[in-house]
């Protein structure tokens, strides 16, 4: 059934004005249907390739400490109050009926904030209808989704849809080259953080393997020292985002450190396994060339033996063309590289490990270079063969995701318990 509804999705473009409408006119019903249970709560939305759950989950922290029934809805799991789901539909921004089903459930639960995660293809299908957003929020943007929407272009004003209608402020990136694009937003008010432009933004930024310290200077000439549980500059610039927010809700900077410094590593993202082993393992959600940059960029400045990385690309027919690529930034910044399984939905797995093969330089397979289909097999042999004294394993791709989506369906996964059961076995 699913190789039928593909080819049928294949025959026809998600551009296509009629499929555009039918997704319109559903999102209207559906939101209809269950009373249009957004439009009483204060909506923080979140867009950006990347950071977008680290700072939803960061807002949403925030609001809670300040006292504020919050909902929440992120890609790796959803808030009602203090009650926490964990995220199983591969979906970031949740399809229509799902989506209004858990705001109804927000609703009657008394939630007077909602953070929500947005994705472009969400704002294309109309999925926000019926929710208004108080303080849109753009953390940054690199070619993602580029065979969906049809160029970069495309995909870029997909994410500016977000700031067409926003009711009390927007947050945006200083230091991303889209800003000025973004820029032209119109809300009651702006602010722009960043570490090298913005009204926010951070001084004395000092990195660990598992923490920073900054300070983060405010729009009234104030600070916030910080110590954060959450490492990489990656991570600054989503509590920079985080924080312009809460200052557009006008928290105090008191509870904002406070709420700051509680958090703990984001599951799945730079999040370290604890086991006991002499070498570092580190499972991240990075599944696009930017975030993989990043990720690497920093555990090869703060790993003093080797970085081994483990992973792959995601089938499902999405951005094809930005495989070799991943390959080519594993192989450049990492010692050892597996290439194995990510989540091949109906693709030949084979076909999406050797794309991202292709791109792997100066590598010798069997000596540096593996590929190993079976992902828990890849794990395994980077743990139980390569891993040694001093050094970092990075396994990339799903973070925390509690399932893999095979041509077979959905079966139960999660890296980390993974890596503890080869550790323990």
């Amino acid at each position: 059934m699913n190789k039928i509804l593909n080819f049928i999705r294949s025959l026809i473009s998600p551009r296509n004005p009629l499929l555009l409408l039918y997704h319109s006119l559903l999102a209207v019903f559906s939101s209809v249907c269950y009373g249009i249970p957004a439009s009483g709560m204060t909506v923080i939305a979140v867009t950006g390739t990347s950071g977008k759950t680290t700072t939803a989950v960061l807002i949403a922290e925030i609001l809670k400490k300040a006292g504020k029934k919050t909902g929440l809805l992120s890609g790796s799991h959803f808030l009602i109050g203090d009650t926490k789901i964990v995220n199983e539909t591969k979906l970031t921004t949740l399809s229509r009926f799902m989506l209004n089903a858990m705001l109804r459930n927000m609703a009657r639960a008394g939630c007077e904030y909602l953070v929500i995660e947005v994705t472009s293809q969400a704002l294309v299908q109309s999925r926000m209808w019926g929710i208004p957003v108080d303080v849109a929020v753009f953390t940054n943007l690199s070619p993602e989704h580029v065979e969906y929407h049809g160029g970069i272009e495309e995909y870029r004003a997909a994410k500016f849809l977000l700031f067409k209608k926003v009711r009390r402020a927007v947050v945006l990136n200083g230091d991303d080259e889209n800003y000025d694009f973004f820029n032209r937003a119109l809300a009651p008010r702006k602010l722009c953080f960043g570490l090298k432009e913005g009204n926010i933004h951070a001084s004395d930024v000092r990195f660990f393997a598992d923490k920073t310290s900054c300070s983060i200077i405010l729009p009234d000439g104030g600070s916030i020292d910080v110590n954060l549980r959450l490492p990489s500059e990656s991570n600054v610039y989503n509590v920079l985002a985080a924080c312009a927010a809460a200052t557009a809700l006008e928290i105090k900077k008191e509870i904002i450190k406070s709420a700051l410094e509680l958090v703990a590593s984001m599951p799945g993202r730079y999040e370290v396994v604890d086991c006991d082993v002499p070498f570092t393992i580190v499972v991240d959600y990075a599944h696009h060339p930017a975030s993989l940059e990043k990720l690497f960029d920093f555990y090869r400045s703060v790993t003093r033996g080797r970085l081994i990385a483990v992973g792959g690309a995601p089938g499902g027919g999405r951005d094809r063309s930005k495989r070799p690529t991943m390959g080519e930034i594993v192989g450049r910044l990492c010692h050892y590289v597996i290439i194995t399984d990510d989540d091949p939905y109906d693709e030949d797995r084979f076909e999406i490990i050797n794309a991202v093969a292709a791109g792997v330089k100066n590598k010798v397979e069997g000596e540096s270079f593996w590929k190993i289909p079976d992902r828990r097999e890849a794990i395994t042999f980077a743990l139980k063969k390569l891993a040694r004294e001093g050094d970092t394993v990075v396994i990339f791709g799903k973070g925390n995701e509690p399932v893999q989506v095979t041509s077979k369906g959905k079966i139960p996964w999660d890296d980390r318990e993974v890596v503890r059961e080869i550790l323990e076995n």
